[in-house]
């Protein structure tokens, strides 16, 4: 592979790793007193409906391992977690709505991607404003660190590649695999089970 397309794959590689790295500083969760009166009751209202959790991020220590968050996350219970978030894209596939969320208030860098129904995807593009955070309860199925991973292929050989006799060297292929892990940020993956918008705050 020409040495300029190494410089391609790692300067990629550089800027992913720095993208994933950056993260603003985990805020701790607000305690319920300290919430919109209307907030907390929506709150109350999804932890009664649904038998969710919402302090589950009370035992986190500062710096959390995988597993701690895949117990704080996935419960031996069976119950989903509930969680404020802000939605950072919505996306289909065949099979599937999947919907982006930045946790907010967790003490923690956590990424949550969730599969959801196409009537709960269309009750938020119908929202607005748009720019709205969200309480989300979630079956989460998987936690693990973010990963940055780049693979690269290259076939034959350049022009200019000759044995010291001249003679041109056969076709060769090479493929190179990076992986890096990004900090502390984690992603979960899961099932919506119901995403409400705050209630709007009063001035």
């Amino acid at each position: 592979m020409h040495w300029w397309k190494w410089v391609i794959i790692l300067s990629t590689v550089a800027s992913g790793y720095w993208w994933f790295s950056i993260q603003r500083e985990p805020a701790q969760p607000p305690s319920r007193a300290a919430l919109e009166p209307e907030i907390a009751r929506l709150i109350s209202e999804l932890e009664q409906k649904y038998s969710a959790v919402s302090e589950w991020t009370k035992d986190l220590p500062a710096s959390p391992y995988s597993i701690e968050m895949q117990r704080a996350l996935i419960r031996k219970d069976g119950r989903p977690i509930l969680f404020a978030g802000r939605i950072t894209d919505i996306r289909q596939d065949k099979e599937h709505f999947h919907l982006d969320m930045e946790a907010l208030w967790t003490g923690a860098s956590l990424r949550v991607i969730l599969d959801c129904r196409e009537e709960t995807i269309d009750r938020i593009l119908s929202h607005a404003p748009r720019e709205t955070d969200y309480l989300a309860v979630a079956q989460i199925q998987s936690v693990n660190k973010a990963q940055l991973r780049v693979d690269a292929r290259s076939e034959g050989v350049s022009s200019t590649d000759y044995d010291d006799e001249g003679r041109s060297l056969p076709k060769v292929e090479t493929f190179t695999e990076l992986e890096l892990e990004a900090g502390n940020v984690f992603i979960a993956h899961g099932e919506c089970v119901d995403v409400r918008p705050y209630p709007l705050q009063k001035r």
